[in-house]
């Protein structure tokens, strides 16, 4: 991600955490406020920090 910066509300630092020190994990394991978290998510996939994997 060099030169890229996104940015999220404090609250969501938790979640950012989450993300970060698990390989996998599904949107329902992460905790948080659903819809700030789905919009971090996609902001994230966007940006191609995160991935879906196909089950």
């Amino acid at each position: 991600m060099l030169g890229k910066a996104i940015q999220f509300p404090d609250t969501l630092k938790p979640v950012v955490d989450d993300i970060f020190r698990k390989k996998k994990l599904k949107l329902k394991d992460l905790s948080g406020d659903a819809e700030s978290v789905k919009g971090l998510i996609t902001q994230l996939i966007r940006e191609g920090v995160v991935y879906i994997d196909e089950l």
